[in-house]
C-alpha cells in the first residue's frame, strides 16, 4: 500500500497529506504527483516526508519512483 497526493488539491493540500500519513500511518509511503516542476518543490515535498516525487510530465518517472521506493519489485528481484 502507498498514498499518492498532488501538491495542489482542494482541502488540505498535498503537503497536508503527507503530514496527515505521517502522524497517522508513518510506515505508509507517500509519493506525490505533481507538474510543479523545480528542485525547491522536490526539496520541499521530500523533507516533509514523502518517499518520492514524480512530475506528471514524466510519467515513466513513476514507475522509476515506484521501484526506488521499493513498492514494486523489479523481474530481477522477484
Amino acid at each position: 500500500l502507498f498514498r499518492s497526493t498532488d501538491l495542489e488539491m482542494g482541502g488540505t493540500g498535498g503537503l497536508g497529506v503527507i503530514a496527515e500519513v505521517q502522524r497517522e500511518r508513518p510506515e505508509l509511503p507517500v509519493i506525490v504527483w505533481t507538474h510543479r516542476a523545480g528542485e525547491d518543490i522536490q526539496r520541499e515535498v521530500l523533507e516533509a516526508g514523502a518517499r518520492a516525487y514524480v512530475n506528471k510530465l514524466r510519467r515513466e518517472d513513476l514507475v522509476a519512483a515506484l521501484h526506488e521506493t521499493g513498492l514494486i519489485l523489479s523481474a530481477q528481484a522477484a
